[in-house]
């Protein structure tokens, strides 16, 4: 199975290619050929958004190939001709010493579908979705069992954070198929993010002394915007001179609009529905994170990364970010209350904002791009010379 190089031939397979996930794969496909092996991307053909088509465009330079199936997110009828068609472009690549899927859909295809195809088989959840404390006992249990079930065809799972192995075992997982690799990002440079951090305050007419709060997400039910957006309302009414930004898009984005309306922020707010994280979270002063259930979101990272002090609920990769009470706070639910009074004990305080702000800068060294990569090559090494 090896190739005339002798290179390991990883296929890397992901359904969903917005957010984290999306760039997660991004990241391995970009990163792993440098580091000795021959890559294929299998990528769905219809929910390709604009910056993960961007980053495919430019493959080449990389050194990893590219193959699409037309799989969707919900179970359906054309699962089995998506998995057909992920083991033809398998096949075409001369088959897999590791077949790795990422988030549910692909993992359940490639589970499923990797016999005469591949050595080894890894999932990465990015989040169970049986983490979403808004499933019900019984679609919870149903989840929980198919995730247990496939475990068994899985010769390893990544977690991407300490919750998330916690609460693979709890579904009955077998701790010895578990591996945890945090996500990780590229860290700016002080002069680099100075820079970023001016760029982006004056495209929003800010000033450099301006205390910004910011939210950046999905809008959509796990991210929790209407939270935020009661926080919003909340530091509006208390600190008035407070700066207050939300970015992101999606399909709560109407619900967004009229709750906008209804709570009187269209003066308070600045909403900025198309953005990258590493565009805005540099002018942000405090980073607040209202989702019901996460994997590690990358997000958090760019906090750290951008230098804010964090509020966040406790949701997968949030202690991991943030030591309680030196960078930020950590909340139990998405309780706008409770989030409004720890952002407010943050920037009533220069001195801890400035503290805050300068421990978050060091703790993002600890999640660098490369750590993950090299960790998860390491993990594929290990796999394949074990068989």
């Amino acid at each position: 199975m090896p190739t005339p190089s002798g290179l390991p031939k990883i296929v890397l397979a992901a359904e969903a290619t917005g957010g984290g996930v999306g760039r997660h794969v991004l990241d391995l496909a970009e990163g792993l050929p440098a580091r000795g092996f021959d890559v294929l991307l299998v990528h769905a053909r219809r929910r390709t958004g604009e910056g993960f088509a961007e980053r495919i465009a430019r493959h080449r330079e990389f050194g990893y190939r590219l193959a699409t199936f037309d799989v969707e997110r919900a179970p359906g009828a054309r699962d089995l001709p998506a998995t057909v068609q992920l083991r033809r472009a398998i096949r075409g690549f001369g088959n897999a010493d590791v077949l790795h899927g990422h988030s549910s859909k692909a993992g359940a295809l490639t589970r499923l579908g990797r016999w005469g195809r591949a050595r080894s088989v890894v999932y990465t959840p990015n989040a169970f979705y049986t983490q979403n404390p808004e499933l019900g006992r019984v679609a919870r249990g149903a989840f929980g069992l198919v995730e247990y079930g496939l475990s068994a065809l899985t010769d390893r799972i990544i977690a991407v954070s300490r919750d998330e192995v916690e609460h693979a075992v709890g579904l009955g997982i077998a701790p010895a198929k578990l591996t945890l690799i945090e996500n990780g990002i590229e860290p700016w440079g002080a002069a680099e993010l100075e820079r970023m951090r001016a760029a982006t305050r004056g495209r929003l007419g800010l000033s450099p002394h301006d205390v910004v709060v910011g939210f950046l997400g999905r809008l959509a039910a796990q991210k929790a915007p209407q939270v935020a957006l009661r926080v919003f309302a909340r530091l509006r009414d208390a600190r008035p001179n407070l700066r207050l930004v939300l970015v992101g898009d999606g399909p709560d984005a109407e619900s967004v609009r009229a709750s906008i309306g209804e709570l009187s922020l269209g003066q308070a707010v600045r909403w900025i529905p198309t953005a990258l994280g590493r565009e805005m979270i540099p002018a942000f002063d405090v980073f607040m994170l209202t989702s019901r259930y996460e994997g590690f979101p990358y997000v958090l990272l760019e906090a750290l990364n951008g230098g804010c002090a964090i509020v966040s609920t406790r949701v997968g990769g949030a202690a991991d970010c943030v030591e309680d009470g030196r960078n930020g706070f950590l909340v139990d639910a998405p309780d706008a209350e409770a989030i409004a009074e720890r952002v407010l004990a943050i920037t009533d305080s220069p001195e801890r904002l400035r503290a805050m702000r300068q421990r978050s800068r060091e703790r993002a060294a600890l999640f660098s791009l490369d750590r993950m990569v090299d960790r998860t090559a390491d993990l594929y090494r290990s796999l394949n010379e074990s068989r």
